[in-house]
This record gives structure tokens, sequence and C-alpha cells, in this order.
């Protein structure tokens, strides 16, 4: 394909916009945590539940310890977002923090 000056385009497909990939990575690491709560609910019981930071950053590798109860509550709310308590990119523009501990934050992607 043919730029403006006669070149090729170095990026041909449509940039994705920032809000949808935040959404989408925010959504892609809720789904890998709902299937360790499955999983972790036929494990024997214990008090802490390692779950991956649900941050919009794709390359965070932090852990956020929950209780299973702690994160079927947090599910309650489909705009709410379980952050590791060290992650550094958890709380861009348009989000809010509602809880706060030691081990992890919840935010909750306000409306537009």
């Amino acid at each position: 394909m043919l730029g403006d000056a006669g070149r090729a385009d170095a990026y041909p497909a449509a940039v994705v916009p920032v809000a949808e990939r935040v959404a989408s990575n925010e959504a892609r690491f809720a789904e890998a945590n709902d299937a360790i709560a499955v999983v972790a609910g036929r494990l024997p019981p214990r008090e802490l539940v390692p779950f991956l930071c649900e941050c919009p950053d794709p390359r965070c590798s932090e852990i956020a310890e929950a209780s299973l109860a702690e994160y079927a509550t947090l599910r309650l709310f489909a705009n709410r977002f379980l952050v590791a308590a060290r992650c550094r990119g958890g709380e861009p523009a348009g989000t809010m923090v509602v809880e706060r501990t030691e081990r992890y934050a919840i935010v909750d992607r306000l409306a537009d």
C-alpha cells in the first residue's frame, strides 16, 4: 500500500485505539484469572491464591494474592480489575482505585 509520499506505509493495519487496547488486555488477564480461580477452587483450600495482575500493560508479570472470596466479590462488578500492589501501570486515566490492600488494588474502569 502506498502512502501520501508514494512510499509503502510502514503500518498498513489500522492502529487500535489505546482505550480499546487497555480494555482488551484487562479482559484477557481477567479471563485467565477466572480459570485460575476455578482450578484453585478444586484444590485443597489455601488462604491466598496467586492471580495475574490485570493492569493494562501486557508485559506486566506481577502477582496479586487474594482469597477466592475476595476474587469472587471483585467479579461481581464487570468494570473492576485486580491489580498487584507492586504494579506501576494499574491506574491509567479513566480509572479509580476503589480498594487498596497490602496485596492488591481493585481498580474501577469508569464509564465514558
